[in-house]
């Protein structure tokens, strides 16, 4: 390759480099603070929320993510660490972030967790006479899982709420068409439920 040609090629490549960077640092910064949660979850339930939350919000691509709780985000860790040990907690976690770079900061509480054992019941109408009448052909039993947990938005600079939203995510019924339960075990419905809390579509509120 003639070297004229090689030289117009790193020009285009510095050239598209300039323009991704450029659009990376045009991007917000969105913090993700420490989650909080009620005694339904365990340390483990609120990390498999956690994490498809942090995940769902960078494939979207349009935000920065700083997740303080990750291994990457050791900076981060430690300065908030340092802010809680001279008893700067509320407030000043927001100047933290700020301080880091974060435009947005996103915590989440994880409200409810509860898991059910329900009866489906089959009935059936059948002409009794000149009447109708309704008869039960059968009553399953199946579990079923509701976790609800609500997501808040608020900007660093100003610390107002950006915004705020309840989610909530139900597992587990009576499949008619199988005619079997999804989950014979509470353990199973619960773990499904966890780890499909998070409805990438209905995530806009976040970014």
């Amino acid at each position: 390759m003639k070297p004229i040609k090689i030289i117009l090629l790193l020009i285009v490549a510095g050239i598209f480099a300039v323009n991704v960077n450029g659009q990376e640092l045009k991007k917000a910064v969105l913090g993700i603070e420490n989650f909080t949660y009620s005694q339904d979850f365990s340390n483990e339930d609120a990390e498999v929320i956690r994490n498809q939350i942090v995940n769902a919000i960078r494939k979207t691509g349009r935000v920065i993510v700083v997740d303080h709780n990750s291994e990457k985000d050791n900076a981060l860790r430690a300065e908030m660490e340092r802010r809680k040990q001279e008893s700067a907690i509320d407030a000043n976690e927001v100047a933290a972030m700020t301080s880091l770079n974060a435009n947005s900061l996103l915590s989440a509480n994880l409200d409810q967790l509860i898991v059910t054992r329900e009866i489906y019941v089959d009935k059936e109408t059948r002409k009794v006479g000149d009447k109708y009448q309704e008869f039960i052909k059968g009553k399953y039993p199946y579990f079923k899982a509701v976790v609800t947990y609500t997501i808040k938005i608020t900007d660093c600079a100003t610390g107002s709420v950006q915004g705020q939203e309840t989610y909530i995510k139900e597992e587990g019924r009576y499949s008619t068409y199988y005619n079997r339960a999804e989950y014979n075990d509470p353990e199973a419905v619960k773990k499904a439920a966890l780890s499909k809390c998070v409805d990438n579509d209905k995530l806009t509120i976040l970014i």
